[in-house]
């Protein structure tokens, strides 16, 4: 994925109950925003408390969540040696 594609596209979470014999039901999404993760002085992880949206039914509750992120560098790190 591109940067650009990540700073116009949020994180979609959806959550379901879990039912031992029938289906399990949609409770919900979470949609997050990672821009503040985005950039390279900016903290690599998010925590906290997200409402879980029901388009029918409004906020059905909270999850809590913690996204991190980690940058890999576009470079071969064994491009000097006799490997790359």
């Amino acid at each position: 994925v591109d940067d650009e594609e990540l700073q116009e596209e949020t994180l979609q979470l959806r959550v379901k109950d879990y039912d031992t014999y029938t289906a399990h039901d949609a409770i919900g999404k979470v949609n997050i925003s990672l821009n503040c993760l985005l950039s390279y002085d900016s903290p690599s992880s998010l925590a906290g408390w997200f409402p879980i949206y029901d388009t029918m039914h409004g906020i059905r509750g909270e999850i809590k969540i913690i996204v991190k992120v980690d940058f890999f560098i576009d470079a071969n790190k064994f491009r000097q040696s006799s490997c790359g």
